[in-house]
């Protein structure tokens, strides 16, 4: 049987001679059977099979020469196709029809489009598709039927339709018989009638005038520039330029993803422009781009091709992803691009613009020079880093000292990425592994195997780099690129964003951030790579701890952090303190003394026995403080530390406190160390849900103050929350990380009920707040009902005020809010915005309230001229903080309208003369004008009060902000 070639064996044969001029074909994999006819039999239609070797005749063949039999086949081209009947009778479809099964008939000749068609080679075999010009549709049989009689349409053009290719043959005559390929059979016309209308079918071949076809080419409808000869293109990388415009085409930001854009490259070039060009047979030819590795593809719909885009896409050997690359016949200097799915459509720029960011499309050849192209030849661009899967340092061409790296040496996912100082240390280790194509390289660290990436994809400029785990993700993609022919230094580009490694603000400092920027051509996108081995990393000058290998969670330390002359050095868990933390000092004999950061002492032996324990001693000149440090040869940047003095190795355990020794190095995992940036608790620290604080050591404060009382530890190292009574006072502690609100200065118990309630009130309305007004230090506090008790002392906002002069005061005593309105009459005249009553009560100890008044007192914004927002004295606003007013409470805008919005009439509260409140306010703008800068309707934050809202968390209500 045929089938199309895949490189089987099977379909590969010997030829070898018999006798003269006769040959036998056997098959590759089997050489003892040869070609034969089935049976020996000699009539036509005999099967041909393969047997057994023999001296039958039948096995033998002469091969005869011929003429190429496609060598005159008629040219792609637009054709009038008459029938051999009668004169001036034409394929036509009726009423120039463009519906899909539309009719095909023979017809006087009119010269319309509807008597037009393209013929289109395939490239073999004589075989063409014929689509009429006018509805673009392609001669068809009615249901790919293939019988005698079979009616002939017009069809939607389709790539698997074996009805819609017609094999045309010349005769002797010099007559055309076009035979259909999915069925055998020819194009007729019934009946061989000649009248017009007659309908056109298949039959099989008898040799009629119905069956003989002249093709003669039309003018155009277009300038078709398709019919050249094939450019014989030899495989290797190209770019592609145009007649119309001396710029190259490229994908669109040399992206990854299937159907990104082929258009007219900005003025920096890159390797996307740059595609590999390879005959696949057939005079047909894949166009691949290299950054991505997707060959160019046209899109476009099945019955509308008036241009189709042109993307890359992932190769699937599709018509719409071959193209045939011939010499222009207008411009033999140039070459037409087609696509192999319809020859008269070729690459062609948008609208024939020159301009950057034009699109590349497939459209009909007009002949423009937009759809002419160059093709220039380069070197093979697969040479950007010299070595693949090779590690590296990757150094600022700021500062060859400053390498990129992960954040305090961190190993962890998610660490970020920074410039550091050079320190030998393992986050400077880079591996590069190249992906197969475009000098895109997965970018890892050499000790973790971690990632370099893109924070969460992102492409925007500023976006982080960090570590993460390594996945499939392009965002964990980078294009090396040398930044001129010497290719000393390189650029590194995110595959995602196209935007390359950056120093933020261009800046060279240690802990400088690293994130992805738009290509500017500075020094601070330029990076020098330094061959590097993990297998050497031994940093020196720089804390690191001690791991055991046998297990990560085991690390050398000096007990206690004992700074006693023959401390006992031992294995623990991870703790996060000084005691686990190392330096490392290099001698000149290339041995190294070892340094604890706690105890400031070295790590030495207590004699020169094997099982000796290791202690740490001052430092001293003796061998017996000096250690080898090689590679263990595992290749994963363990390394053995052996003692100078007596050649054995340091060795661990698994349990706590298991003491370290010195042993015959004998290549077990508790012999093999790895050296981390070690990670000292210090501050403030989450532990769970509880918060802790670790000193300059990592050492956790426990059953002790800090700051003089405003935070408390207890046993476990937790910081104490809400409010707490130590002697005669009251202190409140922040749930958060414990920082105690009353700005270390406690509340007298005597202001307290016994919890610790703020006030001990008699009977309340049942409203949300609580507040206290602080006449020395102007400020108003607010208070929320601590959860699950009767108490009103968890603080949620404060706002800066103006109360009373000393001459017109605001008293002090209970309070109670009353009606509320938007503008308050004040005095002057003058006005207040979102006003709140606020009536005074006496209270007489251990009896009851005996009254309520209304003193004129208000809470309200700064006054104005007038009943509007825009008539602020600005003087006065600025005073906010500061006694002004006549009693009342004057406030920010925003801060009145809280009040007015959220606080029930009712709500409870005290003035006091000097009673500090548990917050601190929040800063006012300044003013400069007649509007107040807090005001909602010229800001446009009424949704300020989120910043003011609380939230329950670690078991208590924080203000936020």
């Amino acid at each position: 049987i045929q089938k199309a070639y895949t490189g089987d064996d099977k379909q590969k044969w010997y030829i070898r001679e018999a006798e003269s001029g006769v040959y036998k074909f056997y098959p590759y994999t089997n050489d003892a059977y040869a070609i034969d006819t089935k049976g020996q039999a000699t009539a036509s239609a005999t099967k041909i099979v393969v047997t057994k070797v023999s001296s039958n005749k039948t096995q033998g063949w002469k091969l005869v020469t011929r003429t190429n039999p496609t060598e005159n086949h008629l040219e792609n081209g637009i054709y009038s196709i008459s029938t051999s009947l009668a004169s001036g009778k034409v394929l036509d479809i009726p009423a120039a029809s463009k519906a899909n099964g539309a009719n095909v008939q023979i017809y006087q000749s009119n010269n319309s489009a509807a008597q037009q068609f393209i013929l289109r080679y395939l490239g073999y075999g004589n075989l063409f598709r014929i689509i009429n010009v006018n509805s673009n549709k392609a001669l068809d049989t009615t249901g790919s039927k293939t019988g005698n009689n079979a009616n002939v349409q017009q069809s939607n053009q389709s790539s698997s339709s074996t009805t819609q290719i017609w094999r045309i043959v010349k005769n002797s005559e010099g007559k055309y018989i076009v035979f259909n390929a999915g069925a055998n059979r020819v194009l007729d016309v019934a009946a061989a009638s000649t009248a017009n209308g007659a309908n056109v079918q298949i039959y099989s071949w008898n040799n009629t005038a119905a069956q003989k076809w002249n093709f003669k080419k039309v003018a155009a409808k277009t300038a078709v520039d398709i019919s050249g000869k094939d450019a014989e293109i030899k495989a290797g990388w190209y770019t592609m330029t145009t007649a119309r415009i001396n710029r190259p085409i490229a994908v669109r930001n040399a992206d990854l993803a299937d159907n990104a854009n082929v258009l007219i490259q900005a003025p920096r070039t890159g390797e996307n422009t740059i595609f590999y060009i390879e005959p696949v047979g057939n005079e047909k030819y894949e166009i691949k781009a290299f950054c991505s590795n997707k060959v160019l593809t046209c899109v476009w719909g099945a019955d509308s091709k008036d241009a189709g885009n042109v993307v890359q896409k992932t190769d699937s050997n599709l018509s719409t992803q071959r193209w045939y690359i011939r010499i222009s016949k207008k411009n033999v200097n140039y070459l037409s691009i087609c696509s192999t799915s319809d020859q008269n459509y070729v690459l062609t720029l948008k609208d024939n613009k020159p301009n950057y960011g034009t699109s590349v499309t497939a459209a009909l050849s007009q002949g423009l020079n937009g759809q002419r192209w160059k093709l220039n030849k380069i070197d093979n661009p697969n040479l950007s880093i010299p070595y693949n899967n090779t590690t590296y340092k990757i150094e600022s061409s700021l500062n060859s000292k400053m390498v990129v790296s992960t954040e305090a040496q961190s190993k962890k996912s998610q660490a970020n990425v920074q410039l550091m100082q050079k320190v030998n240390g393992a986050g400077e280790f880079w591996t590069f592994k190249k992906v197969g194509y475009g000098n895109l390289y997965k970018i890892t660290n050499s000790y973790t195997g971690l990632a370099m990436d893109a924070y969460a994809g992102g492409t925007a400029d500023g976006t982080n780099v960090w570590m993460y785990s390594a996945n499939d993700t392009n965002a964990q993609l980078w294009r090396v690129m040398p930044t001129d022919s010497t290719k000393t230094k390189f650029v590194i580009i995110n595959a995602v964003s196209y935007k390359a490694l950056d120093l933020a603000g261009g800046t060279v400092a240690a802990n400088t951030n690293v994130q992805i920027y738009s290509q500017n051509d500075t020094d601070a996108q330029k990076w020098t790579l330094s061959r590097a081995n993990i297998n050497t990393y031994v940093p020196v000058s720089t804390a690191v701890t001690i791991r055991m290998k046998g297990n990560k969670n085991r690390l050398v330390e000096v007990k206690d952090g004992s700074t006693a002359n023959g401390a006992t050095v031992q294995m623990y868990a991870e703790r996060g303190n000084t005691d686990q933390s190392f330096i490392f000092r290099k001698q000149t004999d290339g041995s190294y003394k070892i340094l604890n950061a706690a105890s400031n002492k070295y790590l030495d032996i207590e004699s020169t026995a094997s099982g000796a324990k290791i202690i740490s001693t001052a430092n001293a000149n003796k061998d017996s403080q000096k250690w080898i440090i090689t590679a263990t040869g595992d290749n994963d940047a363990s390394f053995k530390i052996e003692n100078k003095a007596t050649g054995l190795a340091l060795t661990g355990g698994y349990p706590n406190r298991t003491v370290v020794t010195q042993k015959e190095y004998g290549r077990v995992k508790h012999q093999k160390f790895y050296f981390d940036t070690p990670v000292i608790k210090t501050g403030w620290q989450a532990v769970g849900s509880n918060w802790r604080y670790y000193d300059s050591k990592g050492n956790c404060y426990r059953n002790t103050f800090l700051e003089d009382g405003k935070y408390y530890f207890d046993a476990s190292g937790n910081v104490l929350t809400g409010w707490k009574k130590y002697g005669a006072y009251y202190y409140y502690y922040r749930g958060k990380d414990g920082r105690e609100y009353t700005d270390n200065r406690p509340y007298l118990a005597a202001l307290f009920g016994s919890t610790g309630s703020k006030y001990n009130s008699q009977t309340r309305p049942n409203c949300s707040y609580y507040y206290t007004i602080d006449t020395a230090r102007c400020v108003v506090t607010w208070y929320t009902q601590y959860p699950g008790t009767s108490d009103w002392n968890l603080p949620v906002v404060a706002f800066l005020c103006s109360p009373g002069t000393n001459a017109t005061p605001t008293d002090a005593g209970g309070r109670k809010t009353g009606f509320s309105k938007e503008w308050i009459d004040l005095m002057g005249p003058s006005y207040g915005q979102y006003g709140t009553e606020v009536k005074a009560w006496t209270y007489i100890a251990g009896t009851r309230i005996i009254d309520w008044t209304n003193n004129g007192e208000y809470f309200h914004s700064v006054a104005c001229g007038a009943a509007n927002t825009h008539n602020l004295n600005p003087n006065t606003y600025n005073l906010l903080g500061t006694k002004q007013s006549h009693g009342c409470i004057r406030l920010g805008v925003r801060n009145a309208y809280w009040i007015y919005n959220f606080v029930n009439a009712g709500t409870m509260g005290r003035c006091y003369d000097n009673c500090p409140a548990p917050l601190r306010t929040l800063p006012q703008a300044w003013a400069i004008t007649t509007i107040d800068p807090t005001d909602p309707h010229y800001t446009g934050n009424w949704g300020y009060v989120d910043s003011y809202a609380t939230a329950y968390t670690n078991g208590a209500y924080i203000p936020r902000g």
